[in-house]
C-alpha cells in the first residue's frame, strides 16, 4: 500500500514530459514494466503558493481559485482594472500589434476579447513576479519604479492597483 505521495517540482510542463519519458523508457534495454505513480508534479509557483498558504494557515483547506492573486482571480481583476483605467488599457494595448486580418476599428466585443486574454497573460506574469522577482514586487509596493523600459511603465502602476485593497493578501506579505 502506497501511503506517501511524492512532490516533485518542476520548472515547467516539457520537463513534466521529459520526466515521465525518462522514467518509464530509459535508456537501458530492460523490459521490466515500471509504474509512475503516487507522485504529485507541481510548478514552482503553484507550490511555493500553497506551502505559504500553510504556513500562515495551518489547518485551513486551500481553494486556489478563491485567493485574490490566484491566476484566476488576478485575471477578473486585471480585467476589471483595464476597463476601469483607460490609460492603463491604452499604453498596454498600443505596444500590441494588432493580429493579421484585424482592422484598427475594431468592435466592442472584439476589444473585450483581447483585454480579456490580456489579463490572462498579465495574470500569469504577475504570478511569476510573485515566485521569481517578489523583491521587485516589494518595491513597486512602496513606490519605488526601478529602471524600467518605457514600455512597461505601466507594470508597477496596475500591480500598486491590483494590491491597493490587498496588501495583507498578497503571498509576499507572509514574508514581511
Amino acid at each position: 500500500v502506497l501511503t506517501r505521495r511524492d512532490c516533485i517540482v518542476i520548472p515547467n510542463h516539457i520537463m513534466l514530459a521529459w520526466l515521465r519519458q525518462h522514467y518509464l523508457y530509459p535508456k537501458d534495454t530492460t523490459n521490466e514494466p515500471r509504474v509512475f505513480a503516487n507522485c504529485d508534479f507541481k510548478l514552482l509557483n503553484i507550490f511555493v503558493n500553497e506551502w505559504l498558504h500553510k504556513m500562515q494557515n495551518p489547518n485551513a483547506t486551500r481553494d486556489p481559485r478563491t485567493h485574490p492573486f490566484s491566476t484566476e482571480a488576478l485575471r477578473w481583476r486585471i480585467h476589471k482594472l483595464l476597463a476601469d483605467n483607460p490609460n492603463i488599457a491604452g499604453q498596454i494595448m498600443s505596444s500590441q500589434q494588432p493580429a493579421s486580418g484585424e482592422s484598427n476599428s475594431n468592435t466592442m466585443e472584439l476589444a473585450e476579447d483581447r483585454r480579456f486574454k490580456l489579463a490572462a497573460r498579465l495574470a500569469v506574469l504577475f504570478d511569476q513576479y510573485m515566485v521569481y522577482r517578489p523583491e521587485m514586487l516589494s518595491q513597486w509596493e512602496q513606490g519605488q519604479n526601478p529602471d524600467l523600459p518605457e514600455n512597461l511603465q505601466w507594470q508597477p502602476e496596475l500591480w500598486r492597483l491590483l494590491v491597493k485593497d490587498n496588501v495583507d493578501k498578497t503571498y509576499l506579505a507572509a514574508f514581511k
